[in-house]
């Protein structure tokens, strides 16, 4: 009987320090002097920790909504990428709106692989869930808003995201965009 309750106090300890650990590394990523380092920690442990992952799944979409820093929403957008996590998608995609904090020179290949676009790189990493999540920025009177939501299409790169892009292409006002979906090979299979 000792023994069962000795065990139980042991496991309740350790529950106990990993749900602190959990709540310290969510709090440093939100942090703009120890995000980066958070950031690389969460990707690193999540795979072993599903705990966090599920504390992410919860805290994770507010926290982007949330961030007044440019370091710190790029740190919680690539943990969201990186972790694929689908619940952070909704606020992704209305940060698509948003212009992109970008201080560093960058080529277009870097641009057109969205390495400079911290939001638009996470949703496209998170891949084919979110598909269907861009129809609204292709749909935005920002012209910028559509640019990003194509290139991550693009990158996706799948049938449905090739579909939907096909089914943009007569509704682009743009004529640039139009240009730039036909040299990616969009409007030219049938």
């Amino acid at each position: 009987m000792q023994i069962t309750a000795l065990m139980s106090l042991l496991l309740a300890m350790f529950f106990f320090q990993q749900e602190r650990r959990v709540d310290i590394l969510v709090q440093e990523l939100s942090n703009q002097e120890t995000t980066k380092t958070a950031a690389a920690q969460i990707i690193e442990t999540s795979r072993s920790e599903p705990e966090l992952k599920d504390a992410l799944n919860i805290k994770l979409p507010r926290m982007l909504t949330e961030a007044k820093n440019a370091d710190v929403l790029w740190s919680e957008a690539n943990v969201a990428g990186n972790l694929k996590i689908l619940t952070a998608l909704p606020a992704l995609v209305k940060l698509l709106d948003q212009p992109n904090l970008v201080f560093e020179v960058h080529t277009m290949t870097r641009e057109a692989e969205l390495h400079d676009d911290p939001i638009g790189r996470a949703i496209y990493e998170i891949g084919e869930p979110a598909v269907s999540a861009l129809w609204e920025p292709l749909e935005s009177k920002n012209s910028a808003t559509r640019v990003r939501a194509i290139r991550i299409l693009l990158l996706i790169n799948t049938q449905r995201s090739h579909e939907l892009l096909e089914t943009h292409l007569p509704k682009e006002n743009d004529a640039d965009l139009r240009r730039y979906l036909i040299a990616n090979g969009i409007g030219t299979s049938k």
